[in-house]
């Protein structure tokens, strides 16, 4: 027997139930948290990505993963931006 979704149902599979996007819905990144913040290995400011899913260092080209609203600030963590990202970023 096949059933029709609820709006409820339909809303739980669409792109916004992530977990990681109601996490962001509900604890963004503080402005002022951003504001203390510094790379671990440049000590340059950090800017949130588009996304806001990314702590971007513009001078050591380094992008910190943001996971369940919580930023990972290890060098090792991060991944090296290309020029073209920097750019847009």
């Amino acid at each position: 027997m096949i059933t029709k979704l609820s709006k409820w149902e339909k809303s739980m599979t669409s792109r916004e139930s992530k977990f990681s996007d109601l996490i962001k819905f509900f604890y963004p990144i503080q402005k002022s948290l951003l504001k203390i913040l510094v790379c671990p290995q440049s000590g340059a400011p950090l800017e949130l990505s588009k996304n806001e899913d990314e702590l971007i260092c513009q001078a050591s080209k380094l992008a910190y993963p943001i996971k369940d609203g919580v930023p990972v600030l290890l060098v090792s963590e991060a991944r090296e931006l290309k020029d073209q990202e920097l750019s847009n970023e």
